[in-house]
C-alpha cells in the first residue's frame, strides 16, 4: 500500500492518509490540488509506530539530531531514544 503527500506544506491535504490503491482511485487522484509549482510524493505505507526524525549538519557533520513520535501537526518535539533512527 501506499500514501500520497503534499511535499510543500498544506495543512488540510496533509492529514489525508488514504492509504492506495483505493475504491474511485482516478477520482481520488483527480481530485488532488497536483502541480509543477506544488507537487507531491508517492510514499510505501509502513505499518507500525511512526517517528519524526530532525538533524542539523554543519560543514558536513550531523551537529544535532531529534528524534519524536510522530504525529498530525508536529511543533512540539519531545526527544526519544531511538539509536536505529538517524
Amino acid at each position: 500500500q501506499y500514501i500520497i503527500k503534499s511535499i510543500c506544506y498544506d495543512s488540510v491535504t496533509r492529514l489525508d492518509l488514504t492509504r492506495l490503491p483505493c475504491p474511485n482511485i482516478k477520482e481520488f487522484a483527480f481530485k488532488l490540488p497536483i502541480t509543477k509549482a506544488k507537487p507531491w510524493v508517492l510514499q510505501e505505507f509502513v505499518k507500525g509506530k511512526e517517528y519524526c526524525s530532525h538533524s542539523l549538519c554543519r560543514d558536513g557533520k550531523v551537529v544535532l539530531h531529534c528524534c519524536s513520535e510522530s504525529s498530525a501537526f508536529q511543533v512540539n518535539y519531545k526527544n526519544v531514544d531511538k539509536p536505529k533512527i538517524t
